[in-house]
């Protein structure tokens, strides 16, 4: 994920960059504050807790974001 962003940031885009940046601080919020509602989550429901869906919504993300700095790359 940071990879693509560094290149999205890179890429001279501005509208695009402050699109980006403000997205990424409200996905930040919005794991910080839905992710450890897992914790208390019934064990044989979701494994992993808080950590697993750190990790599955950072994933998610990072995939999300990879188009975008694909394309600002190639210009």
């Amino acid at each position: 994920m940071d990879a693509a962003l560094k290149r999205i940031r890179a890429g001279g885009f501005r509208d695009l960059t402050d699109d980006v940046t403000r997205s990424q601080d409200s996905w930040k919020a919005s794991v910080r504050s839905l992710c450890v509602r897992f914790d208390k989550i019934d064990p044989g429901m979701m494994p992993g807790g808080a950590t697993a869906c750190s990790m599955h919504a950072t994933a998610g993300r990072a995939l999300l974001l990879r188009r975008p700095s694909e394309a600002v790359s190639e210009h």
